[in-house]
């Protein structure tokens, strides 16, 4: 496989329980499985997918928060976990107070692509598990990703809060040079149950939000499956607790799908 330039993609979005680790974790998976290096950036301070990939976060452990805080060591190659499942990053619980702790300054944003720039050479791609807020940590990831995903379930709140979302995306597509755009991947509908919640109604609405965000919504939609819950439940990840289940079989077409998109042979 020809080596291509590292591509940040950034699991997004503000409402919370739309399933943005799960994705991130199962598009970390695809794409390795298709062939790719990834690195896994998880910008929660939830820790979700840290603790699925069993990173150690235990003190004196070096974690994402180091990153924030560029005058202390060590350095993002330093802080590259190699776990049973995959290079990751590890979250902290401390990132909670990385939005009062990072000098609020023009700077305030570059923290995570220096990191990212510093390790680009090894990955095909970087991906971003981020928390449902809209403040530094968010601000730090859209600013270093070069796509942005966006998970969404049926519901009309996920469907009304995507336009303020959006807004807060484009204030750092506003600011990027023709050299280094930030796209939007598209809307990715998780939690799909076809005679259940997604009306007519809904899927009018997520195609005219896509439309307004310069998007697509994803012909491919995750299924609903119990085999979601017991990865989370057992903290592993779904390709590997049920990899012949249909979410896992519904990610692997989104992945086929997404790299249409942005190019999987580059």
């Amino acid at each position: 496989m020809k080596k291509r330039k590292n591509v940040t993609i950034v699991v997004a979005n503000k409402k919370g329980g739309v399933g943005k680790s799960t994705t991130s974790l199962a598009l970390y998976s695809c794409l390795t499985e298709l062939g790719y290096k990834c690195l896994l950036i998880d910008n929660d301070p939830q820790c979700n997918s840290s603790l699925v990939f069993k990173a150690d976060m235990s003190d004196g452990i070096p974690t994402l928060y180091d990153v924030y805080f560029p005058n202390e060591k060590p350095k993002m190659k330093d802080i590259i976990q190699h776990t049973e499942f995959g290079d990751i990053v590890p979250a902290d619980k401390l990132l909670q107070e990385a939005e009062k702790a990072i000098p609020q300054s023009v700077k305030m944003y570059k923290y995570l692509l220096i990191g990212i720039e510093s390790v680009s050479d090894i990955y095909d791609f970087t991906i971003v598990d981020t928390g449902p807020s809209l403040g530094i940590l968010t601000g730090n990831a859209l600013y270093a990703a070069d796509y942005v995903l966006t998970p969404v379930d049926c519901s009309l709140f996920s469907v009304q809060g995507l336009i303020s979302f959006y807004k807060f995306v484009k204030e750092f597509q506003e600011d990027r040079t023709p050299d280094r755009p930030l796209k939007m991947a598209g809307l990715l509908i998780v939690k799909y149950k076809s005679r259940l919640n997604l009306t007519a109604d809904i899927l009018e609405s997520l195609e005219n939000t896509a439309k307004t965000m310069n998007c697509k919504v994803f012909d491919s939609k995750i299924r609903e499956s119990v085999r979601v819950q017991e990865a989370q439940v057992l903290r592993v990840p779904l390709g590997v607790h049920a990899p012949n289940c249909t979410s896992y079989a519904d990610y692997m077409n989104f992945t086929k799908e997404l790299l249409e998109i942005i190019g999987g042979n580059n």
